[in-house]
Parts: structure tokens; sequence; C-alpha cells
């Protein structure tokens, strides 16, 4: 997806990179959905992500940040997507509706 996404729209961002790769993951390993919908469209500077799944109600906006390490020799791998999504986006949105979870990205990029 990250490919296409760099082709289509000509765009190497890191944070863009990231926030897409993080939010499909999870759908795709915790939803339980049987589809995902994923769509991107860039006006000038803004870029708007968002993702329709089938699976099960999720909202990531109200998960609470996770607990920090003190260093990176304490931290484990994993459980720090949704945060780190919540970081890096400059708005985001969630609706449950029609029995489908709808997740809109924003993010502010430099092209």
């Amino acid at each position: 997806m990250n490919e296409f996404f760099e082709k289509e729209f000509n765009l190497n961002n890191f944070d863009v990179r990231l926030i897409i790769e993080e939010i499909f993951v999870n759908i795709a390993n915790y939803s339980e959905c049987s589809y995902i919908i994923a769509s991107f469209e860039l006006d000038e500077n803004m870029l708007t992500i968002k993702f329709e799944d089938d699976g099960n109600e999720f909202n990531p906006l109200i998960v609470e940040s996770p607990e920090l390490p003190d260093n990176i020799e304490d931290a484990k791998i994993g459980g720090l997507g949704i945060h780190l999504v919540k970081n890096l986006a400059d708005e985001m949105y969630y609706e449950y509706k029609d029995n489908k979870n709808h997740m809109t990205i924003i993010k502010n990029v430099k092209i």
C-alpha cells in the first residue's frame, strides 16, 4: 500500500508511511474484518487518509496512551502503534456507522 501511495502521490513521507502501516496492520490483525478500504486525497499540503472496515467496533481515539519505558533497553515490541499515529496525525476522526468502522486521518505534508 505504501508503494502505491508513494507512486500515486509522488510523496515519500516517513510519518505518512508509518500512519498507513500502523492503522492497516491494526485493522487486519485485530478487527476480524472481511475487508479494508483505504482512500487518499491530497489537497495542496493536506493529506486525508480514510479507512473503512466491517470488523469489530473499535475506536482508537479513546485508547489511553501506554506507559512509555524510561529507556530504549526497557522498550518492548508492540503496543505503541495507536499512540504513534495519534502523535503524528494533525487530526483524527472516528465513527462507527452501519456496522462499519470509519477512520479519517488528516496530515499536513510538504511536497
